[in-house]
C-alpha cells in the first residue's frame, strides 16, 4: 500500500498509538521523544528526553523510549519512513542491549525478507499507515545486559525527578506539609486529604504559603519530590517518610516563623533550625539528582570551591550520560554532546543549562546545609556564566553526609 508518510509522521503516529493502546496488552507509564533537532519544533512530540546507550567509540539514541505501567519494563522504538529499513532493524537490535522490548516502526509494511530479518533478531515491527497502525510482530520481553539496563534505569530516574522541579527557593514551603498533614489527621481522623480542603487548612496553619491555587500545587509537587507526600488524583496523603519527619520537624506555625527569618537571604534553614536542615539533607539524598551532585562534590573535596563548569567536568568523569541529562535542558541534548556522548563545550551556550538546577536546586541545597552559601546563579539561563557560579560542599557536610 503506497504511503507518503515521512519519518517524523511515523514517530508522531507511533507515539500516539502507544499512549492510546499500550504495548503487550499493558498501558504505558510514559513515552519520551528523542531530542533530535529535526523533532523539537513539533510540540505534539513533547516531552523530549535523550536516552543514550553508550558503547566504546559510539553512542545510540532511540527515537522513542518508554516504560510499561509496571514501571520496570522498558521499550525503545526506531522509526523509519520507507527507506533505510535494514539500518533501522540494525539500530533496534542494538537497543536490545539496554531495553526489554525493541520495535521498528516503518511507513507501511516492510518486505517479507525484512520481516524475517527483524523476527530473527527479536525486533518487533509496527506498520504505520495514514489512518492506522498494524502490529506485525511483537517480540517477547527479554533481559537486557545489566550494565546498559542499569544506565537506562538511572536515566529514567533522573528524568522523573527533573520533570518535577522545585518552584520555590525556600524549603519551608515544602517541609510544612509534613506537620500540616499530621494536624489534618488529628483534626479529621483521616490520612487522606482533598487537595482543595488541604489548601485552606494549610493556609490557616502556615500563613506564609504563597498565594494562589497554582502556588499551592507547586508546594505539593515539591513536597512529593522530597518524598513527604503522595498525590493520587485530587487526594494527598503523607508517605511513611512524611509521617516520620513530621515527628522531627517543628510545627507548621514554627516553620512559618523560620521562613520569615530566612526569607531575607542572610540565614539558611540549617543555621536557624539545624534539625530541620538535617531532615532536609536526608530527604534530598533520596533524590537521584541531588545525590549525584553531592557525591561529585564529595569526590572533589570538602571546602573546595569549584565553578559549575568544573563541576560538570567532574560529573562527566563519574557518569557522562547523567551529567548531560542533569545539567542541560532536554532540548539541547543534540547540541551539547557529540556522537560518542562526550560533552562538546565548543557548542555549549548559556541557554543550554538548566536554570532550575543552578537556581532552585542550589538554593534548596544551601538551605539544607549541603552547600556553602555562595550566591545563586541567575534566574534565567540567557545570561548565565558557568565560570562565575561557585559550588562548594559545606565544611560540616563531611560529617553530616
Amino acid at each position: 500500500m503506497a504511503t507518503t508518510l515521512h519519518e517524523i509522521d511515523v514517530i508522531r503516529s507511533t507515539r500516539a498509538f502507544l499512549q492510546r493502546f499500550g504495548l503487550q496488552g499493558r498501558p504505558v507509564l510514559d513515552v519520551y521523544t528523542d531530542a533530535h533537532p529535526t523533532l523539537l519544533a513539533d510540540t505534539a512530540l513533547r516531552p523530549f528526553q535523550r536516552f543514550t546507550l553508550s558503547f566504546d567509540g559510539f553512542a545510540v539514541h532511540p527515537d522513542l523510549v518508554g516504560r510499561l505501567a509496571d514501571g520496570e519494563t522498558t521499550f525503545a522504538v526506531e522509526a523509519k519512513g520507507t527507506r533505510d529499513l535494514i539500518t533501522g532493524i540494525a539500530q533496534a537490535e542494538i537497543y536490545r542491549n539496554g531495553f526489554h522490548v525493541v520495535l521498528l516502526a516503518s511507513a507501511g509494511i516492510p518486505s517479507r525478507d525484512l520481516l524475517t530479518l527483524a523476527r530473527q533478531r527479536d525486533v518487533g515491527v509496527l506498520a504505520v499507515f495514514p489512518d492506522r497502525i498494524d502490529v506485525i510482530d511483537l517480540p517477547p520481553t527479554h533481559l537486557p545486559q545489566l550494565r546498559h539496563a542499569e544506565s537506562i534505569r538511572k536515566q529514567f530516574g533522573t528524568t522523573d525527578v527533573l520533570s518535577r522541579q522545585f518552584v520555590f527557593n525556600l524549603p519551608t514551603h515544602y517541609l510544612c506539609l509534613a506537620p500540616v498533614l499530621r494536624e489534618w489527621y488529628i483534626h479529621s481522623g483521616s490520612i487522606l486529604a482533598d487537595i482543595a480542603a488541604l489548601e485552606r487548612f494549610t493556609r490557616h496553619h502556615y500563613p506564609e504559603l504563597p498565594k494562589g491555587e497554582t502556588s499551592f500545587r507547586a508546594v505539593v509537587s515539591g513536597a512529593e519530590k522530597l518524598g513527604i507526600v503522595r498525590v493520587q488524583g485530587s487526594q494527598v496523603q503523607p508517605t511513611y517518610v512524611g509521617t516520620a519527619v513530621a515527628d522531627l520537624l517543628p510545627d507548621a506555625a514554627s516553620l512559618a516563623d523560620i521562613h520569615r527569618q530566612i526569607k531575607p537571604g542572610r540565614q539558611t534553614l540549617a543555621t536557624v533550625c539545624p534539625t530541620a536542615g538535617a531532615v532536609l539533607r536526608c530527604l534530598l539524598y533520596s533524590d537521584p539528582v541531588a545525590k549525584f551532585i553531592i557525591d561529585v562534590l564529595r569526590d572533589i573535596g570538602v571546602a573546595e570551591p569549584v565553578s559549575l563548569r568544573s563541576l560538570v567536568l567532574h560529573s562527566a568523569e563519574r557518569d557522562k550520560i547523567l551529567t548531560a541529562s542533569i545539567f542541560f535542558t532536554p532540548e539541547s541534548a543534540g547540541t551539547v554532546t557529540d556522537d560518542q556522548g562526550q560533552l562538546a563545550w565548543h557548542r555549549i551556550q548559556p541557554r543550554h543549562f538548566r536554570s532550575t538546577l543552578f537556581y532552585q536546586y542550589k538554593s534548596i541545597l544551601k538551605h539544607a546545609g549541603v552547600l556553602a552559601p555562595h550566591r545563586l546563579g541567575t534566574p534565567s539561563a540567557a545570561h548565565y556564566d558557568p565560570d562565575a557560579d561557585i559550588w562548594e560542599l559545606a565544611g560540616s557536610a563531611a560529617f553530616r553526609m
